[in-house]
């Protein structure tokens, strides 16, 4: 399955993207109407109804630009998202909240617990008010704060239907853990989807057929646990977005990407070896990096030598009576 992000502008469509999409299963469309105009959402609801009439499975993203009502907020967008659910159930709520740009505050720890607490409120109304929508976790603007934004976020990652991403590298860092394998480290926190709702290349100066040459390497790698992945972007009224902007060859070379999932290797947490304290913390970490997770607190010693150090996808206890490292999963916490 291979997927494209429409144009990132609110009313201009360019003629030509309705035949630039077509080597594309699916298409990702932003559903916004910041000042509250409805003829703006009505233009986006008919770019829709074509691109469901040209067999595009869609999914959607929905923008507040900053903390609303809930209540007001669900009043607003339930009878267009009740009109678009013929036209695809998959819908991203907001857009890199952790983004200075996007109204919620910017990327600190304090702005990440309000998210979580906002979603979770709006989340569950929005799916009573319109049975049948897959709500999904927003993608966050990489390397801002995003490790400490998915940890803070870790209840409203639970509460939502499949967990968005966005995937950014450069240069030669398109295998790399930290810049285009990004999406492993928020594999590491949930076992939910992932849909990589954006990814480019943003090497300066890297012509755009030469970046589709490493988009097309990078698809056919993804692991089985990324749902779908659409890249960015199809077309832009804007001098800013024009390098990411994808013309036919590039088209071209990203859909002949063949996608072969990876074996993945889960480790269960009833199978694992048990280490001495010496080596323990360390040799856990080294072996079973992505069952524990990044570590999320300073290792502390309590009085009596018990020692614990808490994880995003757990706590690593040591237990000096019988001089063994333990790692627990958060559902089976010694209490």
């Amino acid at each position: 399955m291979t997927g494209v992000h429409w144009s990132n502008s609110l009313w201009s469509t360019y003629e030509d993207d309705f035949t630039k999409v077509l080597p594309f299963d699916d298409v990702l469309v932003i559903i916004a109407a910041y000042g509250g105009d409805p003829k703006q959402i009505e233009w986006q609801y008919r770019t829709c109804e074509r691109l469901h009439g040209l067999g595009k499975r869609i999914i959607y993203r929905i923008e507040s630009r900053g903390f609303q009502d809930v209540g007001r907020f669900v009043e607003k967008w339930t009878p267009i998202l009740h009109s678009l659910l013929s036209f695809g159930d998959h819908c991203q709520l907001n857009n890199e909240p952790n983004h200075p740009g996007e109204g919620f505050g910017g990327p600190d720890w304090a702005v990440a617990v309000n998210y979580n607490a906002y979603f979770l409120r709006l989340a569950p109304a929005l799916k009573v008010a319109v049975p049948g929508l897959k709500l999904g976790f927003p993608g966050l603007a990489v390397r801002q704060s995003d490790l400490n934004w998915w940890t803070a976020c870790r209840e409203a990652m639970e509460a939502a239907d499949w967990i968005g991403d966005h995937v950014y590298a450069q240069f030669d860092n398109w295998d790399d853990p930290e810049w285009g394998r990004r999406y492993e480290l928020l594999q590491e926190m949930t076992d939910k989807s992932i849909i990589i709702t954006e990814y480019g290349d943003s090497t300066p100066g890297r012509a755009i057929e030469e970046k589709a040459k490493r988009y097309k390497a990078w698809l056919e790698k993804l692991p089985s646990q990324i749902q779908e992945a659409y890249c960015y972007l199809l077309s832009s009224p804007n001098d800013e977005w024009q390098e990411f902007v994808l013309n036919d060859k590039a088209i071209e070379i990203v859909c002949s990407a063949k996608r072969q999932s990876q074996p993945e290797t889960k480790v269960e947490v009833s199978t694992m070896p048990e280490f001495t304290y010496a080596f323990g913390f360390a040799k856990l970490y080294e072996q079973h990096k992505r069952a524990i997770g990044r570590p999320t607190s300073e290792q502390v010693t309590l009085p009596g030598g018990v020692a614990y150090q808490y994880t995003t996808n757990g706590v690593l206890l040591y237990n000096p009576d019988s001089n063994e490292c333990k790692f627990f999963k958060q559902a089976t916490w010694p209490k």
